[in-house]
């Protein structure tokens, strides 16, 4: 099944300073109403979560090529990386 993964958001908590990245994942398979199906996640480097709403046949291809596929966790990791670097002060 082909994918396509982008960045939506960086988050992080105000208290704890857990992180995480939102991602929008588009997969194609045919649904009853597309060719292409939008996935809203929510990924801290270690976990998943889906967070947009889907019928029960969506959630069965999704949760399969999540299943298949753990390139998005490594993709969370490097985003969460590159934002700790970019907000980085070094003195001179």
């Amino acid at each position: 099944m082909k994918a396509t993964l982008k960045l939506d958001n960086l988050e992080s908590t105000r208290t704890g300073g857990t992180k995480w990245a939102d991602l929008i994942l588009t997969l194609e398979c045919k649904t009853a109403y597309s060719d292409t199906l939008t996935v809203k996640l929510r990924a801290g480097g270690i976990n998943i979560r889906i967070m947009s709403d889907h019928l029960l046949w969506d959630m069965k291809q999704i949760i399969k090529f999540l299943d298949e596929d753990n390139k998005i966790n490594d993709f969370a990791k490097e985003l969460l990386a590159a934002d700790e670097k970019l907000n980085e002060t070094i003195n001179l």
